[in-house]
């Protein structure tokens, strides 16, 4: 093989590298982008979840509001079941 086929061979060779570097690249961007809106997902999902943890204690405390004034009505209705114990 002369220096220019040699040459000529390692030219090719560079040239296939540098198209399958490029390809790897544009899809590495591809990735970093899916990537991003993965983690913006993330994001807002776990905002959604903090919502719904907050509507969740405000429940909790309507329903304790709600026991406190129905035992404050049996008390004044002299209704007792036995609650009192717990």
């Amino acid at each position: 093989m002369t220096d220019s086929e040699i040459a000529n061979h390692t030219y090719e060779l560079l040239k296939r590298m540098n198209a399958r570097v490029e390809a790897m690249a544009f899809d590495m961007l591809d990735i970093k982008t899916r990537m991003t809106n993965v983690e913006e997902g993330l994001a807002s999902a776990s905002v959604r979840i903090a919502a719904v943890e907050v509507s969740i204690t405000g429940l909790g405390k309507r329903m304790d509001r709600m026991e406190n004034r129905l035992d404050r009505i049996e008390r004044r209705l002299d209704l007792h079941d036995g609650r009192d114990a717990e």
